[in-house]
């Protein structure tokens, strides 16, 4: 089986004391997820 790398992250703000979360639509998936994606060569 081959190894696959990935990163994401949770982008998050605090507005008027409440925390505002970004979600994006995915295109593979029927629903919401955290943004993420496949590393480029080189990429840390």
């Amino acid at each position: 089986m081959q190894k696959e790398h990935s990163a994401g992250g949770i982008v998050f703000r605090k507005d008027s004391g409440e925390v505002v979360v970004l979600v994006t639509q995915s295109s593979a998936h029927d629903g919401w997820i955290f943004p993420k994606g496949h590393l480029e060569r080189g990429e840390t």
